[in-house]
């Protein structure tokens, strides 16, 4: 029983180790097939197909494989490709607000006597050239920013290729296309965008005449014939145009990328791109000065180009105030903070009193020098730092508050670097005297003083040459010069000068500018000063509202009167008659003047005094402008 028993164990044994080797062997028979389908992925479909019956033949050998035909199947033809427009390939600009209208600001660069007939510029950043009219703006052309760019006066005719469209993208997708089939062609002709202030045009070729079939281009080229062939049985088609004596052209290094045929209602515009992640904000170059906002340039009456930067007004003041106001070493934040804001408030008003105003002319609302206030640029003419953290924080600090008086905005804004120590009125400068400034002592202003010299030639000479630019008259050589009237601070009001052929009488800036002095707080240095006791009409004035006319000898009881000599006045001051020898090179008349400028309203120096002596902005504004109220110009 237990033999029979052991064998059988034996029996099972074997049975089940016989078992275990059939089972092991078709596993590993089906892993190969596995193996060797997978291994067809990468095979053509007739490939794969073919692989596929081979393993089923191998697994089963009993039954015979049915390959079907593979059925190749029929190329497609390549259909002709159509050129399509290649991108624009430009930096991305960072996304930026759009700003309202009435607070951009149009500065005059250049303009009249100084317009361009050449204006070469670049961008750090990169940007668009195009063209804006209005308030739209379409950019046209990018460039790098290690591109140059030149814009420059053009006239003259081009070939004009398309019909004209006032849709940007027909005119950018002709451009791309035309290139195409000229390149497909072989032919070498520059095309590029043209626009006659209303509509876009793709053109090519330079003429100083209405171009012909037969005629060449300023290159030397048959333009009309290298182009006909290419465009021949197309939609485009060859006219002339004629870009007149008012055009722009913009090139991006060697290439015409635009030309502009306008007015100034329409004009070429340089726009500059903020780049996202970027430190350096967008910037304009010209010369060594760096600018932010666009520039727009224009011709007019047929002259050189006027150039126009338009930017926001609080971006313009980041220059305005430190090219105005010396902003200081960040140090010096806490003691010059309140006469910079005092500034950028006097700054602003100047900015938005143009905007309101209809500005300085037809084309731009302020200039960028002292005709307005000074704008240096983000960077200065000598290449170095335009805006400074102090003046910055100032602007931002007294964001949108300007000066008002009866709830509009002062227009006739004044302010000046340095009163001579005492404030004036406008009537004494100008011929108007808002009721908002005051003349009165100025005891915050230190005076500053300066010591002109001129040789008696020199003195008549330039004399002379004013009065004829100014007044067109010829006083022939100057025998004496007579201060006969000033105001109530000293300045002087009333200069009469002696010619040898007729005299002539410069009034109020007139009697600083003739001689190209900083104020009008000046006098003659003489020798002799008269104190008149009495007159000889028998008037004990002194002296008359006038000085007398002429400060003449019969007038007074003194017996002596030399070549120069002052009378002191019953208002302390002196009233100089100065005999002026015109062909000597010897004589030496000297001045001394007091202040730097008009004097009135504001004293830069005397803001920065008060500052550093702890009065605030409000404070300071009060002092110098009493009748002017800060208001927010969105309550204006």
């Amino acid at each position: 029983m237990k033999e029979r028993t052991f064998k059988q164990k034996q029996f099972y044994l074997v049975l089940f180790c016989l078992a275990a080797v059939l089972v092991w062997i078709g596993f590993m028979n089906g892993g190969a097939q596995a193996q060797e389908v997978e291994g067809t992925a990468s095979l053509s479909p007739t490939e794969t197909a073919m692989a596929t019956a081979t393993v089923a033949a191998t697994a089963d050998p009993t039954t015979a494989p049915t390959v079907q035909p593979t059925v190749e199947p029929t190329p497609t033809a390549t259909p002709t490709p159509t050129p399509t427009p290649k991108p624009v390939v430009t930096p991305t600009p960072f996304p930026q607000e759009p700003v309202p209208t009435d607070r951009l600001v149009k500065i005059g660069m250049k303009h009249g006597n100084t317009a361009v007939d050449r204006f070469n510029t670049a961008s750090d950043t990169g940007g668009t050239i195009g063209v804006i009219s209005g308030t739209t703006y379409v950019p046209a052309v990018g460039f790098k920013g290690t591109d140059s760019l030149v814009i420059k006066n053009s006239s003259g005719w081009h070939l004009k290729l398309t019909q004209g469209t006032a849709n940007f993208a027909e005119a950018q997708y002709a451009l791309y296309e035309i290139r195409q089939m000229l390149a497909d062609a072989g032919v070498s002709v520059p095309v590029f965008y043209l626009h006659n202030g209303i509509q876009w045009f793709v053109g090519a070729g330079f003429y100083s005449a209405e171009p012909t079939a037969t005629g060449k281009d300023s290159t030397g080229k048959n333009v009309w014939e290298l182009l006909a062939a290419p465009l021949a049985g197309t939609k485009y088609t060859i006219s002339t145009f004629d870009s007149g004596s008012n055009a722009v052209q913009a090139d991006v290094g060697t290439a015409t990328v635009l030309i502009l045929s306008s007015s100034a209602t329409t004009r070429l515009r340089v726009h500059p791109f903020t780049l996202q992640g970027s430190t350096i904000p967008a910037l304009i170059r010209m010369g060594k000065q760096r600018f932010r906002g666009d520039f727009d340039f224009f011709r007019v009456n047929k002259g050189n180009m006027y150039v126009i930067n338009e930017l926001e007004v609080e971006k313009y003041l980041y220059s305005v105030v430190p090219a105005e106001m010396i902003a200081g070493s960040d140090w010096e934040y806490n003691i010059r903070v309140e006469g910079l804001k005092a500034q950028a408030i006097l700054a602003r008003t100047k900015a938005y009193g143009a905007l309101k105003n209809g500005g300085v002319s037809a084309y731009f609302h302020l200039y960028c020098d002292v005709n307005s206030q000074m704008y240096g640029g983000y960077t200065n003419q000598w290449g170095s730092q335009g805006e400074h953290y102090n003046s910055t924080e100032a602007v931002n600090g007294t964001k949108e508050l300007v000066l008002s008086y009866n709830g509009s905005i002062i227009s006739n804004l004044f302010y000046s670097a340095n009163s001579g120590g005492y404030i004036e009125t406008a009537n004494n400068v100008w011929w108007s005297n808002p009721a908002y400034y005051v003349s009165k002592p100025d005891p915050w202003t230190v005076p500053e003083i300066s010591t002109p010299s001129f040789s008696g030639s020199q003195l008549s000479t330039q004399m002379a040459t004013y009065v004829k630019s100014s007044q067109g008259v010829d006083i022939g050589t100057v025998y004496y010069v007579d201060v006969i009237s000033r105001s109530q601070s000293g300045r002087v009001i009333e200069l009469l000068i002696e010619g040898s052929k007729q005299d002539a009488v410069l009034t109020k800036q007139a009697a600083r500018s003739v001689l190209g002095l900083k104020s009008q707080l000046y006098n003659y240095d003489v020798g002799t000063v008269l104190s008149i006791k009495s007159q000889r009409d028998g008037v004990n004035k002194k002296l008359s509202d006038r000085a007398r006319t002429y400060l003449e000898g019969n007038t007074f009881t003194t017996s002596f009167l030399p070549d120069s000599y002052a009378v002191r006045g019953q208002d302390g001051f002196l009233y100089e008659r100065v005999r002026v020898y015109a062909g000597s090179t010897a004589q030496q008349i000297s001045l001394t003047v007091k202040g730097y400028g008009h004097g009135c309203g504001m004293s830069q120096d005397g803001a920065d005094a008060m500052s550093k002596a702890g009065k605030k902005y409000n404070e300071i504004i009060k002092f110098y402008i009493p009748g002017a109220t800060i208001s927010n110009i969105k309550e204006l």
